[in-house]
C-alpha cells in the first residue's frame, strides 16, 4: 500500500510545486469590472481583488471602467485599463527580475498600507487637529510632518493650504541661528525650492515655514529639514534609479512605489509629491487614496491639496 501511495503524493507534491512557480502576477488594486478565467476552471470568472495570485495561463477580462495594477513576482509592476481580454502570457514577456529586491520590498509596503485599513476610506480621514499640533499652524497648514530629509541635489515642490487666501505667501528658510538662508514670494498654494542651488550644508539643521506675506499672524508651522548629502544622497540616488528601472512610467502603481520609497527613506516632501501623482493618475481607485490616508496618518498631514 506504502509502495502505491507514494508515487501518488509525489506526483500530488510535483503538480502544486510546478503550479506555484506560475505564478506571474499579484494584484495590487482594482476597481470596476475585473474578472479572472482560470487556465483550470475554464468558463468561470472571478472577481479580482486585492492580493488574488495571477498564474501565467490565465486570462482577466477587463469592463468598459475596469482597473488593474498588477504586481509581477520579477519586481515589475503592469496596469490594465479599458475592455478586453488579456492573456496574461502575453502580458509576462520579458519580466526578468531587474533589481527587484529594492522595489519587491516598497511594493509589499503598499500592501501592508492597504491590508492595516479594511473599513470605508472615509474612516480614514478624521485627522482632526493632527497637523496643528505637530505644527502649530496659524491659518496656513503645510503639507508636511514637523521633519523631513531633503536631497542637497534636487528642486522639491512645497503645498500648502490656507484657511483663507492670501494675495501673497512668503516662503522661508533659516538655519539654527535664525539667519535667513533662502526666501520667496509667490501667489499661489505652492512653490518649487532649488535645493541644490542653495549650498546647504548636511552637517546643519534648516527650519522651513511659510507666512501670508500682508499679516504675519497667519503662518504655518515650522518644519526642520535634514540635509542628505555624500554617500547617504548617493545611497538614496542609486536605489531610486533601481526603483524607476523596476516601475518606470508615470502611471498611478509605478507613483506610488515612489511614493513609498521616499516615505520609509523619511524624505515626505517627494512622497507627498509621487503620492499625489498616483491619486491623479487612477482617481477611483479606493486602495490607493488609503494608502495615501495611512500616509498623512502617520505622519500627522492633514487635509487634501
Amino acid at each position: 500500500m506504502k509502495t502505491k501511495l507514494f508515487p501518488t503524493i509525489l506526483a500530488i507534491v510535483i503538480s502544486l510545486t510546478s503550479f506555484a512557480q506560475d505564478v506571474a502576477f499579484k494584484a495590487l488594486a482594482s476597481s470596476g469590472d475585473a474578472t479572472i478565467e482560470r487556465s483550470s476552471t475554464p468558463g468561470v470568472y472571478d472577481p479580482i481583488k486585492m492580493g488574488t495570485p495571477v498564474y501565467k495561463n490565465d486570462k482577466i477580462i477587463m469592463g468598459a471602467n475596469g482597473y488593474l495594477g498588477l504586481t509581477s513576482t520579477a519586481g515589475k509592476t503592469v496596469q490594465l485599463k479599458g475592455e478586453g481580454i488579456y492573456p496574461v502570457n502575453d502580458l509576462s514577456g520579458d519580466l526578468k527580475a531587474d533589481q527587484s529586491d529594492i522595489a519587491s520590498k516598497y511594493i509589499a509596503c503598499i500592501f501592508d498600507g492597504m491590508k492595516k485599513e479594511s473599513s470605508s476610506i472615509s474612516s480614514n480621514m478624521s485627522l482632526t487637529g493632527s497637523v496643528e499640533r505637530s505644527l502649530g499652524n496659524a491659518g496656513i497648514n503645510l503639507f508636511l510632518p514637523e521633519s523631513t530629509k531633503i536631497k542637497s541635489d534636487k528642486v522639491s515642490t512645497i503645498n500648502w493650504i490656507a484657511n483663507e487666501d492670501a494675495t501673497s505667501y512668503k516662503i522661508v528658510l533659516l538655519n539654527l541661528f535664525d539667519e535667513e538662508v533662502y526666501s520667496a514670494e509667490t501667489k499661489g498654494n505652492s512653490a518649487e525650492i532649488n535645493f541644490g542651488a542653495l549650498g546647504l550644508s548636511a552637517d546643519e539643521i534648516y527650519k522651513l515655514s511659510v507666512k501670508d506675506n500682508n499679516n504675519q499672524k497667519v503662518h504655518s508651522g515650522v518644519v526642520t529639514l535634514q540635509i542628505l548629502d555624500g554617500e547617504e544622497l548617493n545611497k538614496v540616488n542609486t536605489d531610486f534609479a533601481a526603483i524607476e528601472a523596476a516601475a518606470p512610467g508615470d502611471d498611478a502603481i509605478s507613483n506610488l512605489v515612489k511614493a513609498s520609497f521616499y516615505e520609509q527613506n523619511g524624505m515626505y516632501m517627494e512622497a507627498v509629491e509621487y503620492f499625489e501623482k498616483a491619486i491623479k493618475a487612477a482617481p477611483d481607485v479606493e486602495q490607493y487614496k488609503i494608502v495615501y490616508e495611512n500616509f498623512k496618518n502617520k505622519t500627522g498631514i492633514n487635509g487634501e491639496l
